[in-house]
């Protein structure tokens, strides 16, 4: 996918351009009322699509932030933390995604039984042996 060269579908979206007729032919109906990313993933589970950078640079993104960008018509800062408020992180609805700080993420991962702090998250994938 990312070989490919720029054609008539590559879209400017603010600091990137996406292929919008890959994103578009890759958003299916979900659970609930979600739309889930029908293409590549990451290992964490967030969509992925290749993009480039004004310089031309070919990059990989997560779909929700192209989804931010578009929902809230303004570039994003890579400190700026975009949110899924359903849970769901393969979810590209833009009435799911917003933009937040990390307690807004902190909040979100609590309300939908995502979040484990340090110690605990650290002892649960690694038991100690005696």
């Amino acid at each position: 996918y990312m070989g490919r060269k720029k054609s008539p579908h590559w879209t400017q979206v603010h600091d990137l351009t996406v292929d919008m007729d890959y994103f578009q032919r890759h958003q299916h109906p979900g659970p609930g009322d979600c739309i889930s990313w029908a293409a590549g993933k990451h290992a964490q589970g967030y969509g992925m699509i290749g993009a480039f950078r004004e310089d031309g640079t070919k990059i990989m993104t997560t779909v929700h932030r192209v989804v931010a960008r578009l929902k809230y018509d303004e570039p994003l800062e890579s400190s700026q933390m975009v949110v899924h408020s359903c849970g769901n992180l393969n979810c590209c609805n833009p009435d799911h995604i917003e933009k937040g700080d990390r307690q807004t993420i902190i909040n979100y991962r609590r309300k939908h039984g995502r979040f484990t702090s340090g110690w605990k998250k650290t002892k649960l994938k690694h038991p100690r042996k005696p």
